[in-house]
């Protein structure tokens, strides 16, 4: 077992602006120590290792707090994905575009040992990462008072490194069957592109992969060739999300459509059918401007 002392954490309370009347106006950072920071690290390195080589996260099309990943990769396929619908095919393009809400603040210890049961890590790789975070203690310093031995069963955001391996681990878990599913129906946008290989006659090879969706930490993009496929889409993503108890961000909510046949209304503005509504999850995403 781990040093008691391990599991202590100091958590300071930030002020987010001059005058604080509720806990809203203030941030929570939290402190560990030294010592099983560097453990963390290193037992963090290894896990990504298996990661790496068992390509659960690359297949599910997780990007963000992966080594070698840059954001471009998402930028320049969606830029590549939006010119494909608006100028070469006569079949829109649909995008639903999220945040989860305070991510890693929701990691908990029981949903990162489901993702890490999901990522195939090796069993004494997930008594490493879990056992210093088990029964934590924390004092929570504000104003110069301190309130100690709260309980703590979150993920470290700010103090610990595992806490982005953490949430990577937790979206597989969360979305990997959904996402298996999408792809054996063909489900989302429906590229055809040629390869370098020839045919029997020497002509191009051509061939067509459906996109579904594509993550950067906690940024989810969806992508479908209806509103209403991305519906069920955002649907389903939505309920696994409620089950690992978090939810959206909904100021981070929007709704993008490319290519041909949009709708405007009189003033030049997208009608309002366009409009993607989930009230049974009090989600809104309004249309933007169609993009070329």
């Amino acid at each position: 077992p781990h040093p008691e002392e391990w599991r202590e954490i100091v958590v300071n309370v930030m002020p987010k602006m001059r005058e604080v009347t509720d806990w809203k106006d203030v941030r929570l950072l939290s402190v560990c120590k030294i010592l099983p920071k560097l453990y963390s690290t290193c037992v963090v390195l290894m896990t990504e290792t298996v990661l790496a080589s068992n390509g659960v996260l690359r297949r599910l099309g997780i990007y963000g707090f992966m080594s070698g990943r840059k954001p471009y990769e998402i930028t320049a396929s969606l830029t590549h994905l939006g010119q494909h619908a608006s100028k070469w095919k006569d079949e829109q393009l649909h995008l639903g575009i999220c945040d989860v809400l305070q991510a890693f603040d929701h990691c908990t210890v029981d949903n990162f040992r489901v993702g890490l049961e999901y990522c195939k890590i090796p069993k004494y790789l997930q008594h490493a990462l879990l056992q210093p975070l088990m029964y934590s203690k924390c004092e929570i310093i504000c104003e110069g008072l301190e309130v100690p031995g709260v309980s703590w069963d979150k993920s470290i955001r700010t103090g610990g490194p595992e806490g982005p391996l953490a949430f990577n681990c937790i979206a597989a878990a969360m979305w990997g069957g959904i996402f298996d599913r999408w792809d054996s129906l063909g489900m989302g946008y429906e590229v055809d592109f040629a390869s370098t290989e020839r045919d029997e006659v020497g002509g191009s090879m051509h061939f067509k992969e459906s996109v579904s969706h594509c993550l950067w930490a906690d940024n989810v993009v969806i992508l479908s060739k209806s509103r209403s496929e991305l519906t069920h889409m955002i649907d389903e993503m939505t309920l696994s999300l409620a089950n690992f108890g978090m939810r959206w961000k909904p100021a981070s909510l929007a709704y993008l459509v490319f290519g041909e046949n949009v709708e405007y209304g009189p003033d030049g503005e997208i009608s309002t059918d366009q409009d993607l509504v989930l009230p049974q999850h009090g989600l809104c995403f309004r249309s933007c401007e169609e993009l070329e």
